[in-house]
């Protein structure tokens, strides 16, 4: 989403390093929910708790969109 490379930033212990987000958000969920690869998308660190840092998640778009325009 951000393309920031966490190899380039912290050498090897970085290397194949992400975090995988949820795009529907899991604490809504009223029972055990099966999830498909279609249903994650990887992000950083820092992306991952921004978008799940408010009840309305953001999507994917959304914070690409906030990340381009700086707001």
């Amino acid at each position: 989403m951000c393309s920031f490379d966490f190899k380039k930033v912290y050498g090897e212990l970085g290397a194949e390093f992400c975090e995988v987000h949820h795009l529907k958000k899991l604490a809504d969920a009223e029972k055990y929910v099966e999830t498909t690869l279609s249903d994650l998308s990887v992000v950083c660190s820092n992306c991952h708790r921004i978008i799940n840092r408010t009840n309305s998640m953001k999507t994917i778009a959304e914070m690409k969109d906030m990340l381009l325009l700086g707001k």
